[in-house]
């Protein structure tokens, strides 16, 4: 998994290893679209160095399911935000 980060001004794509919290502009890829990003004419695309083609290991997928099982528990505040196609709804 990669983030995708954009400078509009600068024209160009960055794409690194998966940021540890979600920023405003920027989305998380899976590994084949980390794998086969593109952009547009005129855009630069900036791949920082990391090993984010491979596949998540299973403690990383382990430590996401944990956080998405304490996000469903009633006594804490659940974000509501889309990203991509995909969303965390609150209750």
């Amino acid at each position: 998994m990669a983030t995708l980060t954009f400078s509009y001004a600068d024209h160009e794509a960055v794409l690194g290893p998966l940021a540890p919290r979600i920023e405003p502009g920027s989305y998380d890829l899976c590994r084949e679209h980390a794998r086969t990003l593109s952009a547009p004419k005129g855009w630069e695309v900036t791949r920082l160095p990391g090993d984010y083609y491979t596949m998540t290991s299973q403690s990383d997928v382990m430590a996401l399911a944990d956080l998405i099982r304490r996000a469903g528990q009633p006594d804490r505040p659940v974000l509501s935000r889309r990203k991509g196609h995909l969303a965390v709804v609150a209750d």
